[in-house]
């Protein structure tokens, strides 16, 4: 005899069964998605016996919490979708630069999101730049509660900055930001970094947009680069008319996050990792041979290893642990 029990189903208690899982699955959609902070109760196990046949049926897990916990899940406000830098949501009172926000899906920081011109900064913190208003995350209260001086202690001062582009450049990278969408100038920088220029379908994508000739957009992008470029030979300093063009042909990886550092962060040490991969990556002979050779003095040591003077310790060290040092 087997010890597995036969359950058969009448036509009645068949029918019984397929409307309880209809009525289980339209509970189930109309269940509100909760947040990690509501708890789960067991589901409830319904058992019918009819005709001596037993039916048992399950109703979904119970999610106990209050309105608070609901998630706004229709919002499609940019600072709504506002995170800390190690993922905690904000308020919009709360945004920083390298606080992170989700533009079309994508996440990117606030400041490049303010310089494209998708949200802009209020005496009230951040909105979008529609005019949309972020909605408030639960932790909101919590913060305005908190004493002013507590707040601004909390706050850490903002990164140094490259300066500004010169004012005609800077005022028409402005421009055409607040003209033009997120993913015409996502695909734009791609472009540039990758290629060195913008393709005819991105130039005519973006004149459609913005309802321009594709000649305008060509020039305009024209001086936006050159002022770029003229900031970065700036801030890479000696070498740079050498040390840029190795860096695109050899470590394309590193030049892009060096020129996405540079243009979407204004970071001023964006290049440093670039210029100490290119030192690095000289031979001996090009360094005893360099045009500042005498500051180091360089020399190669009977194991062959290079080794410089340090001007900042007087020390010799070698060739690498100098160039690290100087980060």
């Amino acid at each position: 005899m087997s010890n597995n029990l036969s359950i058969a189903l009448t036509p009645e208690t068949a029918v019984e069964a397929k409307q309880e899982a209809a009525r289980a699955a339209q509970e189930a959609a109309q269940t509100p998605q909760w947040s990690h902070s509501a708890r789960v109760i067991n589901g409830v196990n319904r058992v019918t016996s009819r005709d001596g046949s037993t039916t048992t049926t399950n109703t979904p897990e119970v999610q106990r919490g209050s309105s608070a916990d609901l998630r706004d899940t229709n919002s499609t406000s940019i600072v709504g979708s506002a995170r800390s830098a190690v993922g905690n949501p904000i308020s919009a009172s709360a945004i920083r630069p390298d606080s992170i926000v989700k533009v079309q899906g994508m996440e990117t920081r606030a400041d490049v999101a303010e310089r494209m011109g998708l949200i802009r900064r209020t005496a009230n913190g951040y909105e979008d730049a529609n005019g949309a208003p972020a909605p408030a995350p639960r932790q909101q209260q919590q913060q305005q509660a908190k004493p002013e001086q507590q707040q601004q202690q909390e706050q850490k001062p903002t990164a140094e900055k490259v300066a500004d582009l010169d004012p005609q450049t800077h005022a028409l990278v402005n421009e055409t930001m607040a003209k033009t969408g997120a993913s015409e100038l996502a695909t734009a920088m791609t472009e540039v970094i990758t290629t060195g220029g913008l393709s005819d379908d991105a130039i005519n994508a973006i004149a459609q947009q913005r309802g321009e000739a594709p000649e305008k957009v060509r020039a305009d992008a024209g001086r936006i680069r050159a002022g770029f470029e003229r900031q970065a030979l700036m801030m890479v300093g000696d070498g740079a008319d050498k040390i840029l063009p190795w860096a695109y042909q050899n470590q394309p990886r590193l030049y892009e996050d060096a020129v996405r550092a540079h243009v979407e962060r204004e970071d001023p040490r964006a290049y440093d990792r670039v210029k100490e991969a290119y030192w690095l990556s000289r031979t001996p002979a090009e360094v005893m041979w360099s045009p500042n050779a005498a500051q180091f003095q360089p020399r190669i040591e009977r194991d062959g290893t290079l080794t410089v003077r340090d001007p900042k310790t007087n020390t010799r060290t070698t060739w690498a642990a100098y160039i690290k040092s100087r980060r």
